[in-house]
């Protein structure tokens, strides 16, 4: 479903925070012509990527946005597998409402000359790699993605279905009873 708001910033916010109240999952907020990759979109992403497209993102990343594609051919045995699962996420994502269809690739290829096929390296602009780091460490670190957007939307309730788990107490023992040491014979 796509809802449509002419408001304020603010207005926004109070209607994310209704919409995530009403209902267990966080509903997605995109604007026309949005082309930011946050870092719960980036978290996202990660999340939906394959063990090979996840590790193809992850050297790019740790290239500092500029992975030479054959040191990627030689990790990967070829492109291809990484490479298009990262493009059927990114589809994915778009189907779903994660982000919108206006969002840039985050890694691009690069040619030596455009009319070569063959990519020399892949790239991640620079405004993007500290975002996709972030996103990146948090996966690492194992923090849930309703832990990330309630960070980045504090005022957005927790509903039960995405609260911090509670303590509980540690459950008695069912095993048998133990058995007390005989007691010593009095002299």
């Amino acid at each position: 479903m796509s809802i449509i708001v002419n408001g304020t910033p603010e207005f926004e916010r109070e209607l994310l925070a209704l919409l995530s109240y009403l209902r267990p999952e966080t509903p997605t907020v995109t604007h026309e012509n949005d082309r930011t990759w946050t870092e719960e979109r980036a978290y996202r992403l990660l999340g939906e990527l394959p063990g090979d497209a996840a590790r193809f993102v992850r050297y790019v990343i740790e290239d500092d946005g500029q992975a030479d594609a054959n040191r990627l051919r030689e990790a990967f045995d070829g492109l291809k597998g990484p490479t298009i699962s990262l493009m059927k996420a990114l589809t994915r994502g778009i189907r779903e409402g994660w982000w919108p269809a206006s969002l840039p690739d985050p890694v691009t290829p690069h040619y030596k000359e455009p009319s070569s096929r063959r990519v020399t390296s892949y790239h991640m602009d620079d405004h993007l790699l500290e975002t996709f780091r972030s996103a990146l460490a948090r996966r690492d670190a194992g923090i849930p993605q309703t832990v990330v957007m309630w960070l980045e939307h504090p005022g957005t309730p927790r509903s039960p279905s995405n609260a911090a788990p509670t303590p509980t107490a540690k459950p008695p023992s069912t095993g048998p009873p133990t058995a007390s040491p005989p007691s010593s014979p009095a002299t």
